[in-house]
């Protein structure tokens, strides 16, 4: 009824030998010793070959090694969904290197035209007293979300009456119109605070590299785009000589500082980071350039237009915490931003109940993630008592080399990482491959199928 393999003894059933029906069970058997003979995981051939005691042996042995391959796999899977990253950081030296932006700012927005500013008003709500002109104007400062307005100056009483001069001034025109002509038509331009910029040992004219901008709470400035620094010599630095401006509104005297706003290549521009500028003082900016480059995922970074720069977010939070939620307005120099899009904008004695807490709220409750690609700057800035005359009011901005830090996140366990250790889980612990698992499955299925047609035929 059977024959004998010569390599391993085993019986393999004879389709010359085979019999009645009565042998089908024989024959069966003989399959799956057959199968077993064949398996490519080696302890479950060890188990259907040995017919010993051994068998217990190897059968504690496999549970342990299929325990094992289950532990680790687990373990692979939940490092892989959970995404464990890792950071490979890198210096590289470049030709050249891209400045952030600068934004320049007198510390107090009150530099104007003051004899076409007051005939305007004079035109408009009658004939004012100097006091009341003043008054009018700093409630008109206030009123826009400028600090530095000298608002604290005013008393109760005279708010009231500038408050209603100020209807009068505004006559027919919109709040946007009247910004417009005090700030954009009259206000400080960039001859009333640049006299000569130097970049590369090169003289360029400072009013056509330099453009209007308005910074958060300070009002209207200067702003120069991203020039490349090409090389690391005293000649290569740039180098803004500065016009003391005047402060007719607040004090007699001439502002003493400016306030300098680093930014990016996207224009918004949050209260950080900042550094002033004083006029006995000869100062110099140094930078130091990073990468980040962060694997695109919602948890930790964003792709949005709304956070496309550093501060767009933190901006755009700023506004929907302090003026939108509690007053469903903007102020007339932020209603370009995308949250204060199809908003009205303030009126100022609406900022005017708010003023002293609107100055002081440099916070957002609300979570911003930066972009997940952007470049970052570490500033470190340094102020020398001026030695000549030439010297006051003289800025340094540079890069002290033109090498630059990548950060790079990288995951830990890639998908073609992930599968090759579970391939290599399963041949260290039961020496199979996905070919095995797949002879497993066909030997289960023709196992299941004899057996179920064994019940059948009895």
């Amino acid at each position: 009824m059977y024959a004998f393999n010569s390599r391993n003894g085993l019986p393999y059933p004879s389709v010359s030998t085979v019999g009645p029906a009565q042998n089908l069970r024989n024959v069966y058997k003989c399959r799956s010793y057959n199968h077993g003979a064949t398996m490519p995981i080696h302890g479950l051939q060890k188990i259907l070959t040995t017919r010993s005691n051994n068998r217990v042996l190897w059968g504690a042995l496999m549970i342990l090694t299929i325990g094992a391959t289950v532990y680790f796999t687990v373990v692979m899977v939940n490092e892989y969904s959970h995404y464990e990253t890792t950071t490979h950081i890198s210096v590289l030296q470049n030709n050249s290197l891209l400045m952030p932006s600068i934004h320049i700012c007198p510390k107090n927005p009150e530099y104007f035209d003051y004899k076409t500013v007051y005939q305007d008003m004079n035109d408009r709500v009658g004939n004012l007293t100097k006091e009341q002109q003043k008054n009018l104007l700093k409630y008109f400062v206030a009123g826009s979300g400028l600090q530095n307005s000298g608002l604290e100056s005013l008393s109760k009483q005279q708010i009231r009456e500038a408050g209603e001069q100020y209807l009068l001034w505004l006559g027919n025109r919109t709040l946007i119109e009247l910004f417009d002509f005090v700030f954009n038509k009259h206000g400080v331009k960039c001859e009333n605070i640049l006299k000569k910029c130097i970049m590369s040992g090169v003289e360029f004219d400072c009013c056509k590299a330099f453009r209007p901008h308005y910074v958060i709470l300070r009002g209207r400035c200067i702003r120069l785009d991203p020039i490349e620094q090409k090389g690391t010599s005293e000649s290569d630095k740039l180098r803004l000589e500065f016009i003391q401006p005047d402060s007719k509104l607040i004090s007699r005297e001439s502002q003493r500082q400016f306030v300098f706003y680093m930014g990016d290549i996207y224009p918004e521009i949050y209260f950080i980071p900042r550094f002033y500028h004083n006029i006995i003082a000869f100062g110099e900016l140094e930078m130091r350039a990073r990468l980040v480059q962060m694997l695109h995922r919602n948890e930790t970074c964003i792709s949005s237009s709304i956070s496309r720069g550093r501060s767009t977010c933190f901006l755009n939070n700023w506004i929907l915490e302090n003026l939108v939620e509690p007053l469903n307005c903007t102020l007339p120099y932020l209603d370009t931003l995308y949250v204060s899009r199809g908003l009205s904008v303030c009126h100022p004695s609406q900022i005017i109940e708010i003023y002293d807490n609107l100055m002081v709220a440099t916070n957002v409750r609300h979570r911003c993630n930066l972009n997940c690609d952007r470049w970052d700057y570490i500033y470190r800035y340094s102020e020398k008592n001026a030695i000549q005359r030439e010297d006051n009011y003289v800025m340094d901005i540079f890069f002290t080399d033109l090498m630059y830090e990548v950060y790079s996140e990288i995951k830990m366990v890639t998908f073609t990482g992930f599968v090759s250790q579970i391939g290599g889980q399963a041949v260290l612990f039961i020496g199979t491959s996905v070919i095995s698992l797949i002879f497993i499955v066909e030997f289960m299925l023709n196992s299941l199928y004899n057996y179920i047609r064994k019940k059948m035929r009895k």
